[in-house]
Formats: structure tokens, sequence, C-alpha cells
């Protein structure tokens, strides 16, 4: 990993069921052989740096492991602050809250579910999206605050709920 990717990477949590020292290898391992594919993918006629193109594709399989595993670890009940927060002020375990919004976003469009997951699973910004989509990021913006509002309703949540960010 390059010091700046690794670093970032470095400051996220460890998810559950992983020491520091394991969870940080496993995160060599998967850039490593992130970086070896993308050399592989490489196309020189698109015009886009091979260390761009690397970095990204590194970053972009790093996001998506940690994010599995933390799935997981809801999935499991598993919690890092300990069994007191096993259970959120709606009375959903973290892993029935999971379910629910799960439940929710397999009722999303094919679209509409690509754009949320572009947007918080692959971080990819408005624009990003809006370039791929061919549309504004405006639009992209729009689309995504309707299809959070309809997500809060499903939920039965029709307010903001606190601490997310949309």
């Amino acid at each position: 990993m390059g010091h700046r990717t690794s670093g970032r990477i470095g400051a996220w949590r460890v998810p559950p069921n992983w020491s520091p020292r394991d969870w940080f290898e496993e995160m060599r391992a998967e850039a490593a052989a992130a970086a070896w594919l993308a050399e592989l993918d490489f196309d020189p006629t698109r015009g886009v740096p091979l260390t761009a193109f690397v970095q990204q594709r590194v970053w972009a399989r790093a996001r998506t492991r940690y994010r599995q595993e933390w799935a997981y670890a809801l999935r499991c009940g598993a919690h890092p602050e300990g069994s007191e927060r096993d259970v959120a002020d709606d009375g959903l375990s973290p892993a029935g809250a999971y379910e629910s919004l799960q439940d929710c976003l397999e009722r999303l469009s094919e679209l509409h579910r690509g754009l949320i997951e572009s947007l918080f699973w692959e971080e990819q910004t408005e624009a990003e999206v809006a370039r791929t989509l061919s549309i504004s990021q405006t639009a992209v913006s729009k689309r995504k605050r309707r299809i959070l509002e309809q997500l809060r309703r499903w939920l039965g949540r029709p307010e903001k709920i606190k601490g997310m960010r949309f």
C-alpha cells in the first residue's frame, strides 16, 4: 500500500474478531492482490496514469473488504463497544437494523439501488456518479435525497436519522 493509502486505512476501526496486526496484514494482502489485478486490467489508451488507476483499485478493494467485515459483524450481532449497545433506541439489534435496511434497499429499483451503492458503499462523489449516468450532479443530488427520504419512510423514520450524514 502507498503511504497515503495505508495511513487512511490504518485510521479505520479494526473490525470485531480481528487483531489490529492481523487486520493490517489482511489489508496489505488485499492491496497487493488489487494492485496486481489492476496492472493486468490497465489500458494505457484510456489516458489514465497507471499509478492513479492502481491506487483507485487498491482503495476501492480495501473499502469493499472493510465493509464486508463490518456487515458480517453486524449480521452476527457483534458490536465493538460491548453488549450494552447491542440494542438501538428503536429496539432493533444491529443485525436487525442491518436486515431492515437490506430489505428496503432490495425494494428499490436497480437504478436507485445502484446510485445509493455508488455513493455510500463505493464512496463515489455525486459528480462521479453523474458522469457514469450521463446526468448532472444536481440531478444525482435530487435523486439521492428522494431515495433517502423513501428509505426513511420504509424504515418508519420520517425524520432524518440523528448522526447519519446524507
